[in-house]
């Protein structure tokens, strides 16, 4: 133990690495070489096309390449065993441990880094993850490290060649999953905002980031545009998604994001309308289930089709009806920040054992999560990139459909926050204890 915490106190962003990756190594060789969830099934079709010469063969609602393209290099070269990719993403979690640990020292303390950093070495869900062939794992890294960059381009002399890297890297990062997006205005924005006292240096930064950021976008979407016959950014599935959280049985609940009409979900939401209510919905319903089809005659994409159909229904819907808006919306926030949403495919990961898991380790870091914003308030600029990250993100699900797993790429963001408190006491009782070594015992200083 004396040897564990010497080497946390002389190297603790290696000791942190080290452990991070121990327990999530130590995690994927228990695991199967099967894949447990349709996202993780759907890319590793992907992948397959890849390697059999085939180029990138998707759905519309699929054309996020960086996980399909990961996994695409390891099938190439060692076929499917999936435990070596698994293994990989336990590499890139203990990295990205290491990084929220650099990110937290340049934000505060060190001691707040080794908190925070050690926080998501544990942390049971990102553990779990590593695992998993969804999008969270590289996302998370990608998304940390454009928020360090930024950081960095903040109070370097030289802003413009960070900027850019942490536009490149943000664009990655959309190139994984399309929502981060929206993290490009703020991204900017953030730059200027740390530090608007040196703005004729950060104004040209942010306006780099965002152009480093659509160069590394833009060939994709013409790719896509190409492939799929009308204009496209990396995926597909924006409005089918908005529809989803905000339509007439929406309820604000993890489920809405399985919402299809035509199914029991569906139609035991319609069964607590009246009558007159009911009729209306499945008249409406019917319409749109038509039209579907016949944009599906003509796009071969059932995404795209859904899109095109029901981005004027929402948008109307919405416009009609703000006040349900604004009620779904800050549902939809509380189901966010729920420590397990209950998922369609039930297995033993979705026990009651697991929900307990989460709970208790998710919880108390939102709790000193909230006491570190209040904490964090003084420095509000310096941690601009941060904030408007996590507020993008809650905004965002707030509006589109929210679960356990959406937010968990923000979960590192809050153990930054959270770190601050458990600085300010933990860091108190060490100087406490230090002093009490220096102080002679009152029976030594007699003798």
């Amino acid at each position: 133990m004396r040897s564990i915490i010497h080497s946390i106190r002389e190297n603790p962003g290696l000791a942190i690495f080290m452990l991070a990756l121990l327990l999530r190594a130590a995690w994927v060789v228990t695991l199967d070489n099967v894949l447990v969830w349709p996202d993780e099934q759907e890319f590793a079709a992907v992948a397959r096309h890849i390697v059999a010469g085939d180029g990138y063969v998707s759905s519309s609602y699929r054309a996020n390449p960086v996980v399909p393209v990961y996994l695409s290099s390891f099938l190439w070269l060692f076929g499917e065993n999936w435990l070596l990719p698994r293994l990989g993403q336990a590499v890139i979690g203990a990295l990205t441990c290491t990084l929220l640990y650099r990110l937290t020292g340049l934000l505060a303390s060190r001691g707040a880094a080794v908190a925070a950093g050690l926080m998501l070495a544990i942390y049971p869900a990102h553990i779990y993850l590593t695992g998993v062939f969804y999008v969270t794992s590289l996302a998370t890294f990608l998304s940390i490290l454009t928020v360090h960059l930024i950081v960095v381009a903040t109070g370097s002399r030289t802003p413009l060649r960070w900027a850019v890297l942490a536009g490149c890297v943000l664009g990655l990062t959309a190139l994984t999953r399309a929502t981060y997006l929206v993290y490009a205005p703020a991204a900017c924005l953030a730059l200027v905002w740390a530090d608007p006292s040196r703005w004729r240096k950060l104004v040209p930064a942010a306006a780099a980031l965002g152009v480093a950021m659509v160069v590394v976008v833009a060939p994709w979407c013409v790719r896509n545009s190409t492939v799929f016959g009308q204009p496209m950014l990396i995926s597909s599935g924006l409005w089918e998604t908005l529809w989803k959280g905000t339509n007439e049985v929406a309820d604000g609940s993890a489920d809405d994001r399985n919402m299809a009409w035509a199914t029991p979900l569906w139609t035991s939401r319609l069964d607590r309308m009246s009558q007159p209510e009911r009729k209306e919905v499945v008249a409406t319903y019917d319409r749109i289930a038509t039209d579907v089809q016949e944009s599906y005659q003509r796009t071969g994409d059932i995404f795209l089709s859904r899109d095109e159909v029901l981005r004027p229904h929402v948008v109307g819907y919405i416009a009609d009806n703000p006040g349900r808006f604004a009620t779904l919306f800050a549902r939809k926030i509380v189901t966010l920040f729920q420590a397990f949403s209950d998922t369609e495919k039930r297995n033993t990961y979705t026990s009651g054992e697991k929900k307990l898991i989460a709970a208790v380790t998710f919880y108390p870091v939102l709790a000193l999560a909230l006491v570190g914003l209040v904490l964090a308030a003084p420095s509000h600029r310096r941690a601009a990139p941060v904030y408007f990250m996590v507020l993008g993100f809650v905004a965002l699900y707030g509006v589109l459909t929210a679960c356990t797993r959406f937010r968990l790429p923000i979960d590192p963001f809050l153990m930054i926050f959270a770190a601050l408190p458990l600085d300010r006491v933990l860091g108190r009782a060490a100087d406490r204890a230090w002093l009490l070594q220096r102080i002679p015992h009152p029976t030594r200083a007699r003798t």
